[in-house]
């Protein structure tokens, strides 16, 4: 049962499927590795042209759509990301301004209730003492 040259052909018949299928896996890589250079590359070549477009002064032609890549869309997710973060800083200082405003409201019209009252006593009896001032009672 455990005779080797029995096993050795067995053997290798099992692992030659194993191998043939770890061989195209390496190929798919290598092909998806230089796919994605070739990729790369291509961005390169047209960020660099917009770039030395921009740097005389000219308008670049439009390029032509390609289909978005991994590097486009990562760029995209995070302007997004970062556009929701300050809508969001933007409504949370929006609503801190709102807040300060109505509590400076509130302190104003406290304010205003609590001097009309300190203002009136003083006054009310300032006018009372000019009423008995023109009426000329004495002592």
């Amino acid at each position: 049962m455990n005779d080797p040259a029995a096993t050795g052909a067995a053997g290798g018949i099992a692992l030659a499927p194993l191998f043939a299928g770890l061989f195209l896996l390496l190929a798919a890589a290598a092909w998806t590795g230089l796919s994605l250079a070739r990729a790369i590359a291509e961005d390169v070549r047209r960020v660099t042209h917009l770039v030395e477009a921009h740097a005389r002064r000219e308008r670049p032609a439009a390029l032509a759509p390609t289909r978005p890549r991994l590097a486009e869309l990562q760029r995209l997710v995070e302007a997004v990301n970062a556009l929701l973060a300050r809508n969001a800083q933007a409504d949370v200082s929006h609503f801190v301004a709102v807040e300060s405003l109505l509590e400076r409201g509130r302190q104003k019209v406290h304010f205003l209730a609590h001097m009309s009252h300190d203002l009136k006593a003083p006054l009310n009896s300032v006018l009372g003492f000019a009423d008995v001032l023109l009426g000329g009672v004495d002592g």
